[in-house]
């Protein structure tokens, strides 16, 4: 992930203090799972990122993810 890329995510983890995320590389793509930071097992749908993924998408998915995490465990 670039700089861009690393800021939209921190952007969309900001109104979530409760969670955490991993990042893996998967084939062409590296996944952000968002994360219960009490419960590493309770984790939020995947976001998928390549080079081309422009931040905005990155900042949307993944504040979506978030959201129904918390939402779900909350």
């Amino acid at each position: 992930m670039n700089n861009a890329q690393v800021a939209a995510a921190r952007k969309a983890l900001f109104g979530f203090p409760d969670l955490k995320v991993t990042i893996g590389k998967v084939n062409d793509f590296e996944e952000i799972i968002p994360y219960l930071k009490d419960d590493v097992f309770t984790r939020g749908a995947p976001v998928k990122v390549s080079v081309e993924t422009p931040p905005e998408q990155i900042t949307r998915e993944l504040n979506a993810s978030c959201a129904a995490l918390v939402a779900d465990n909350g």
